[in-house]
């Protein structure tokens, strides 16, 4: 059987060698977490750069559809122009063929009138 001298040197022996793993254990974890927040940093770092180049690339799409937009815009304002030119020429030449077919039928209802009276009154006087 062992003393308690040996006994405490060996319970010396072991807490000795615990508070070694304990102190190994918290400078293992404080390098840890420091390296933790490094990466962290450089991810944030990375993360915002990113973001930057991202906003950067959709505000310059942004203005390239803008562009794209105010040019298609200006087509169509340009081709409605047009047919409104050409629809307002088509109407104009619709209003003149009726207004000359309106004036055949006035023409033409008038001397069918005049004719109508005309043998009327040949027929009263004769």
């Amino acid at each position: 059987m062992s003393t308690i001298e040996e006994r405490v040197a060996h319970l010396e022996g072991r807490v000795q060698d615990h508070t070694l793993l304990y102190n190994d254990l918290r400078t293992s974890l404080a390098e840890f977490r420091a390296e933790m927040r490094q990466q962290g940093d450089e991810f944030r770092t990375a993360l915002h750069r990113q973001g930057e180049e991202l906003r950067a690339e959709m505000r310059r799409q942004g203005e390239e559809l803008r562009a794209e937009m105010s040019q298609l815009g200006d087509e169509l304002r340009g081709e409605m122009r047009q047919l409104g030119g050409e629809l307002r020429g088509e109407i104009r030449r619709l209003d003149d063929r009726i207004d000359r077919h309106f004036t055949w039928l006035v023409g033409l209802l008038m001397a069918g009138l005049f004719t109508v009276t005309g043998a009327v009154v040949g027929l009263y006087f004769r």
